[in-house]
């Protein structure tokens, strides 16, 4: 854990502008498998999002410039999930009580809420200031961090969500038991 938020640390003093919704680093940083939970207590890993673009935004509830942003996550959530993006919104020092009537009351249908009740998160990016996001491309590294309040829906962010959507794709694999017979065969052939 250490050495992860050594690397962010040392990642944050790193950055290449390459857009300027968020900031990236020159060497992406592994993040390790942390755990949060949703507000009725289960558990859910960042190996949960494995093959996933992750915008992971780490605020809260009582926090105004968080409230501000949440729509344009939910907007985020719901045009790019089909294509393997997910907005990991994870609530810290806040109560899973306060973070399910928020996303309620703001009708935030598209974003599972998440909270931080073991701590694992906020010890592990230790945010400056609230909120604060992180992009995590499909390999679990995290490629680009802003602190403080963005437009996430720019054409800035929305270009950088979609050019990585495009990288590194799970490869296909076909199901345990089956093989191709013949590769050369324009319409191809699969035997069980």
């Amino acid at each position: 854990m250490r050495q992860f938020i050594f690397s962010l640390i040392l990642s944050a003093f790193s950055f290449s502008a390459h857009a300027q919704v968020m900031d990236f680093y020159q060497k992406p940083v592994s993040v390790p498998n942390l755990v949060w939970q949703t507000p009725k207590g289960e558990d859910v890993s960042m190996a949960h999002f494995k093959g996933k673009v992750v915008l992971l935004n780490l605020w809260a509830t009582w926090c105004k410039p968080c409230q501000i942003e949440m729509p344009a996550f939910n907007f985020l959530q719901r045009r790019y999930k089909q294509g393997g993006f997910e907005v990991v919104a994870v609530a810290i020092n806040d109560t899973p009580e306060k973070v399910s009537a928020f996303i309620h009351q703001n009708r935030l249908d598209y974003i599972t809420p998440y909270v931080d009740t073991h701590q694992m998160v906020g010890r592990a990016f230790a945010p400056k200031a609230m909120p604060t996001s992180y992009l995590i491309n499909r390999k679990g590294e995290v490629i680009a961090g802003k602190a403080g309040l963005s437009d996430w829906l720019s054409a800035e962010m929305m270009n950088l969500i979609e050019s990585e959507l495009r990288k590194a794709q799970a490869p296909f694999e076909l199901p345990k038991g089956m093989q191709v017979i013949d590769r050369n065969d324009i319409h191809g052939g699969i035997r069980f």
